[in-house]
């Protein structure tokens, strides 16, 4: 599988919303999202390599998730697994102290 994910600023957000709608989107409540990512064997992106796992922890509206990601070759594809967690902060102590080995 290769995911895909693309961020951009937006300058006229009436005028995104206006489009949107004509293609027949229906806006929903706003979605509060937090994340905070840990690499493992790099200390930025610009060191990651292929095989190099990321873990992720994500607050959506509420509700935490953790992700954990590795590339297994230069195309994209890669194996991940989420599950949802109880406590972000017990979490980041964890991934905190696994980085100070």
């Amino acid at each position: 599988m290769i995911e895909v994910e693309s961020k951009f600023r937006i300058k006229d957000r009436a005028e995104i919303e206006t489009k949107l709608s004509s293609l027949a989107y229906s806006k929903s409540d706003p979605v509060e999202q937090s994340d905070k990512v840990f690499l493992l064997n790099s200390d930025s992106f610009k060191t990651f390599k292929v095989g190099d796992p990321v873990t992720r922890i994500r607050l959506v509206n509420g509700v935490s998730s953790l992700t954990y990601k590795r590339a297994i070759n230069a195309h994209g594809d890669s194996i991940e697994h989420e599950m949802t967690v109880d406590s972000i902060k017990k979490y980041d102590q964890l991934m905190s102290e696994l980085k100070q080995q």
